[in-house]
């Protein structure tokens, strides 16, 4: 996924960076700063073509992340709590958590850590964090303005694709209910139906047995309702076939 041309990424960048010194400004707490904060982001992304998938309130092993964007951990702070130096308490407290939801994210889904990255953001700060050639770094606190709004739309952006293969991704992408599955167990059935490779009609016909040992469905089996899981597939079978390929 990649974001638009220069200057609509310039211009989304400055709005950004206004709505979010705004939110700052006007909440007197974490939670007031967040919620405008997470809409002019998603109004950022929007407006360079950017589609977001947050997770909010992630629970993990160290605790709950504030908002996940795919593989972008972002930890939100009180207005005007973070200072110029990391050195700061306040600073080390949320680099820390921001590490420890990654590195707990890493072990949920498996990619390696050096595809995490980290922002802690309190709107008058930026704190970019990474772990790269087996060390974290950690840079100095940024303020927010367009040029760090930027570069914050460029992380978000790049760490939105490659979706780990964690079953709540799996089932929202291949489950019962997804446009894609329903596309490809109707493209599936049609190639079954009409090929005449006998291989292919051999691996059906194996993998068919396995299936019934390992589900306990027969066929016409009362358990298994081929008809509501055709319609539910759009799968149009002829009456020569009835639903069963090779047959």
């Amino acid at each position: 996924m990649r974001l638009g041309d220069v200057d609509e990424v310039r211009a989304a960048a400055e709005q950004l960076a206004l709505a979010t010194q705004l939110a700052a400004k006007n909440a007197q707490n974490e939670a007031e700063f967040r919620i405008p904060f997470q809409a002019a982001i998603a109004a950022a992304a929007e407006s360079v073509g950017v589609s977001l998938n947050p997770r909010d309130e992630l629970r993990l092993i160290e605790g709950r992340a504030d908002t996940v964007y795919n593989r972008l951990v972002i930890e939100y702070e009180r207005p005007k709590s973070l200072r110029s130096s990391n050195a700061h308490r306040n600073n080390q407290h949320a680099i820390q958590q921001a590490r420890d939801y990654i590195t707990s994210l890493h072990r949920r889904e498996r990619h390696t850590t050096e595809r995490y990255a980290g922002v802690v953001c309190d709107g008058t700060f930026f704190i970019f964090c990474r772990f790269q050639e087996d060390n974290w770094h950690v840079e100095a606190p940024v303020p927010v303005e367009a040029h760090s709004c930027e570069r914050f739309l460029h992380y978000l952006t790049a760490l939105q694709t490659e979706l780990a293969t964690t079953p709540e991704n799996l089932l929202r992408d291949f489950g019962d209910n997804s446009p894609f599955s329903k596309r490809c167990v109707a493209a599936f059935y049609r190639i079954l139906a009409s090929t005449k490779n006998p291989k292919i009609h051999a691996l059906f016909r194996q993998w068919s047995l396995q299936f019934s040992e390992i589900c306990g469905y027969e066929e016409d089996s009362p358990k298994l309702d081929v008809s509501t899981l055709a319609n539910l597939y759009a799968v149009k079978a002829t009456a020569r076939d009835k639903l069963h390929p090779f047959k």
